[in-house]
């Protein structure tokens, strides 16, 4: 691809993300966090591929755009989680679910203030800035290497387990490879069994998403409970409401490690010789 065309896909993703921006700050819609997230991920990821034709001179988010990724991501979890306890509402002996509901409804209103009262977001994205180092083509040469350097790094993570930030880290590099495929899709040699397709690499990832919103929605209950006892807000049997939730999730997020472990690409990776 020429500069001409990496120019316009840039420009491209820029201009998604500057509508999604102003649907996020109007509304904090849950759809619209996502698309917005999501947009960002593809942005990075190709700013990644492009760095390794250019070098030295590395193409990077602002700050403006990561903060407010940031802010995002956490106001994306704490709905997940209102979504996830509302579930239990109706059958709870209880208002302790009720209770944390409320809590949480209260955190997201405060972030939602926070977005609102930095001001700026949107107003400013100068990605003239972002793409002044765009290199003049990318080489075939280039996304080897891209290639070649995402699966050595998957190796090296893959030795660090079990670790669930290592997992979260092991989801950015294969998301990295699933939204470049457009140019990685014909050399797919390089890549292992199991993880050589496009739906392969989709279904893990998806996977691996789940569990991570598993283990922060696991880390957001404990952090509420812990916070109850010390200040002795519930009894000992409606503290234990939710300490049955959060058991629950706990297997379930063991489960979903068992799936992780038994994905044949990740498996192809760690055999012994590769």
């Amino acid at each position: 691809m020429k500069q001409q065309g990496i120019s316009a896909t840039i420009d491209g993703r820029f201009n998604k993300i500057e509508v999604l921006v102003q649907k996020v700050i109007n509304g904090f819609d849950v759809e619209a966090i996502h698309e917005f997230r999501t947009e960002i991920k593809k942005l990075r990821a190709s700013f990644r591929l492009l760095n390794v034709e250019i070098g030295k001179k590395k193409l990077r988010l602002s700050k403006e755009i990561k903060t407010l990724y940031d802010y995002a991501g956490t106001i994306r979890n704490l709905q997940l989680q209102l979504v996830n306890m509302q579930v239990y509402s109706p059958v709870t002996s209880s208002n302790v679910i009720e209770i944390y509901i409320e809590y949480l409804k209260k955190i997201v209103d405060k972030w939602k203030e926070h977005i609102i009262g930095s001001g700026g977001f949107g107003k400013n994205f100068n990605h003239n800035m972002e793409c002044e180092y765009l290199p003049r083509k990318l080489r075939r040469s280039s996304v080897k290497k891209f290639v070649q350097d995402k699966m050595n790094e998957l190796a090296c993570l893959l030795s660090e387990l079990p670790n669930d930030d290592v997992l979260h880290a092991i989801r950015k590099v294969l998301k990295d490879v699933f939204y470049n495929w457009t140019f990685i899709k014909q050399d797919r040699e390089l890549l292992p069994p199991g993880l050589s397709k496009k739906e392969e690499i989709k279904s893990l990832t998806e996977v691996l998403g789940r569990f991570m919103d598993k283990s922060i929605g696991i880390i957001l209950l404990e952090t509420f409970c812990k916070d109850c006892e010390e200040n002795g807000i519930f009894y000992e049997n409606e503290i234990g409401e939710l300490q049955d939730i959060e058991s629950s999730w706990k297997r379930e997020k063991q489960e979903l490690l068992s799936i992780i472990y038994l994905n044949p690409g990740l498996q192809s990776l760690c055999a012994p010789g590769r």
